[in-house]
């Protein structure tokens, strides 16, 4: 019994170093397992020998792999299978419990089904036309609208199923419209983000990394060439500030981006949110600037500015970070705090003072502040947010209530939870 015990210990502290080496700790932990079982049965060695003898030959194969592989071989499709293993194998069984998820989502049906893009009747229009290749009434439709409905036309299409293959064929028929590679780059930064995952960078494989950066390096040049087509556009700065955050390039460039862009559109909603996304912690960035920039920016606005949405979403990725770097009780805490409730207070009092009914982008607004005051148990005030809201709730930030299990199919299963908890909508 003692015997197993150490064994356990062992490999339980063998896991952890390698680890430590940023190798696969379940392909190593795997290969000890072999080892011992070959000394145990062919060699007849006692458990403890076994154990013991296996740990330091499994010790010696990651270092000599470590060094072969690095120094040797850094591009063997064999080396690099074997130091990704832990994460193909985690994204396998991801995967499967997602389709297990699936099937679940189809017979169980949520409370409350969140509006895709709030029903847009425009987009519904313009969706048709780009489905159906009728490249100039898709213009008409995107170039036609206000800069805000533009914008917002724009980033609904990122959600969309069109993959750069569709947009491909309206380059080929108007290579001097710049509004085709805007989309088009569009197309292959989402691409992109579907080949990382929405995992943490430690358990992606290399090999998607690259091919994470290549897409994003097409979808770069596209915008480059949108600007140089028309360089009146504010959208492709706006899509370059998510491009270089990607490609962890220097913040001068996403400063760069951001002030083109701004020059172009003071007001322009989706490029100040990106833009205090590549400021997080988790980008690169840091508390102090991504603070700094949402106060900054809110500071002489008029009341009813849709920009006082970045306060409630600065606060939630704060809030989210602190649960990425494991401080539980600072995430737990995080909305309770007064000085931070205060401020959250102070922009939602100022922000609807402002208006009478919340444009399509106010209910992105609308969505950040009804979510903090969920979170910090005041469930009066979020029901009254939610009674304006109705189904116009977002995915950003209710996908990250959590629960129920359901929400990782659909954002309307957390949706539907949080409109039972208060009370009901």
């Amino acid at each position: 019994m003692l015997s197993y015990f150490i064994l356990l210990i062992v490999l339980t502290v063998f896991f952890g170093f390698v680890e430590k080496q940023d190798q696969s700790g379940t392909f190593w932990t795997a290969f000890l397992l072999m080892i011992f079982y070959v000394l145990l049965t062919v060699f007849e060695q006692s458990l403890m020998a076994a154990t013991l003898i296996a740990a330091a030959l499994s010790v010696a194969a990651v270092y000599g792999f470590i060094l072969i592989g690095y120094h040797f071989f850094p591009s063997n499709i064999f080396f690099r299978l074997i130091h990704d293993f832990d994460r193909y194998f985690m994204n396998w069984l991801h995967k499967i419990i997602m389709g297990f998820l699936h099937v679940i989502a189809f017979f169980v049906k949520p409370a409350v089904k969140i509006q895709k893009h709030f029903n847009n009747k425009r987009y519904q229009v313009l969706a048709n036309a780009l489905q159906k290749e009728r490249w100039q009434r898709v213009t008409e439709i995107i170039n036609q609208a206000k800069p805000d409905q533009r914008a917002l036309l724009i980033s609904f299409l990122e959600d969309e199923d069109f993959k750069p293959a569709h947009y491909e064929k309206w380059l080929e028929q108007e290579p001097e419209n710049a509004l085709p590679y805007i989309l088009y780059g569009n197309a292959m930064v989402t691409e992109a983000w579907e080949v990382r995952g929405d995992s943490t960078a430690d358990t992606i494989p290399i090999s998607r990394f690259e091919e994470f950066w290549k897409r994003l390096a097409v979808a770069q040049n596209a915008f480059y060439h949108a600007i140089s087509l028309d360089e009146s556009d504010p959208e492709p700065f706006n899509s370059l500030i998510t491009v270089t955050m990607g490609l962890s390039q220097e913040q001068d460039v996403l400063w760069e981006y951001f002030v083109q862009m701004i020059k172009r559109d003071r007001d322009h909603y989706f490029g100040y949110q990106s833009m205090l996304t590549a400021l997080t912690p988790k980008w690169g960035g840091s508390q102090k600037e991504m603070f700094d920039f949402a106060r900054t920016i809110v500071k002489h606005l008029p009341e009813g500015h849709v920009l006082y949405g970045l306060i409630p979403t600065v606060h939630i990725e704060q809030w989210l970070y602190y649960s990425m770097s494991d401080d539980d009780l600072a995430h737990e805490r995080y909305f309770h705090v007064e000085e931070n409730m205060t401020e959250i207070n102070r922009a939602f009092e100022a922000y609807t003072k402002g208006i009478e009914r919340p444009d399509e982008i106010g209910y992105y607004v609308l969505n950040m502040f009804a979510f903090c005051f969920y979170q910090q148990g005041d469930l009066n005030k979020t029901r009254e947010l939610l009674k304006v809201i109705g189904k116009q709730a977002t995915e950003y930030p209710w996908s990250y209530c959590g629960e129920p299990f359901l929400s990782h199919v659909d954002t309307s299963y957390a949706y539907s939870k949080v409109c039972k908890d208060v009370g009901g909508v």
